[in-house]
């Protein structure tokens, strides 16, 4: 079993996790419903980076269990898995699927809410471990799949408290895609033992970091995260997760 902590908007803070399977997380990324925002695709290509960034807003995940209800770094008490986030066109699809079966690990892909923009293909990519890890194994981890990407990792990554959106992308987006594969076989940390870690420069971030009162209060899980027009997984194998209300 996993643990995923998740959250409902960039503005909260308060991670809610849960215990779930990667076969159960695979089907959550499959099959639910893509958030879309506000911008049509035409829009959303000529848009500011303000603008933008209000438009992919919506639910995500940190796959780590917080000791605290706070989304901070220093509140990170393991990791359950590794997210890769490609931004720079330079990762394809078959260089993704090309390390699932050399690796011969489950893993489960989505093409980033801004794919196709500046004409860059752009994935997310989440690596389930066989174990949990600890934070202090984190930065060895990065450097370890960024070498195995040819150093194409967003910085991002090597963020232990780092948010990431669920699978979305605009109305009339090109290529929207989610893939991958579930071997029963999961990458264990400790591959990634003896890797070199560099000093990295991190980029400072630009959204401030308030927490959304009204979301402390739900200690029913998750289903407040879907509105009722979008709870259409109440049969799944997932409603026992989410709770969904009917």
């Amino acid at each position: 079993m996993l643990s995923i902590s998740f959250g409902k908007n960039v503005l909260d803070t308060v991670p809610v996790t849960r215990e779930i399977s990667f076969s159960k997380f695979s089907h959550l990324i499959q099959t639910l419903p893509r958030h879309t925002g506000p911008l049509e695709w035409t829009q959303y290509t000529v848009a500011g980076k303000l603008e933008r960034g209000r438009a992919k807003d919506t639910r995500w995940f940190i796959p780590a269990v917080f000791i605290r209800p706070e989304r901070k770094a220093n509140a990170v008490g393991s990791l359950s898995g590794f997210v890769c986030d490609f931004d720079d066109g330079e990762i394809h699809r078959g260089d993704i699927e090309a390390y699932g079966r050399a690796s011969g690990q489950g893993y489960i892909a989505w093409t980033s809410f801004s794919n196709g923009l500046d004409g860059k293909e752009k994935y997310r990519v989440f690596i389930p471990y066989a174990r949990p890890a600890a934070p202090s194994e984190h930065a060895q981890l990065y450097e370890y799949f960024n070498a195995k990407f040819g150093g194409h990792l967003d910085q991002r990554c090597g963020t232990l408290s780092q948010l990431w959106y669920l699978p979305g992308s605009p109305v009339g987006a090109p290529q929207y895609a989610v893939f991958g594969e579930d071997p029963g076989v999961y990458f264990d940390p400790g591959q990634a033992a003896g890797t070199i870690v560099r000093p990295v420069r991190r980029r400072v971030a630009q959204v401030r970091d308030t927490a959304d009162a009204s979301i402390g209060g739900d200690p029913g899980g998750l289903s407040a995260y879907w509105p009722p027009k979008q709870r259409i997984m109440q049969k799944s194998p997932l409603a026992d997760l989410f709770r969904y209300e009917t």
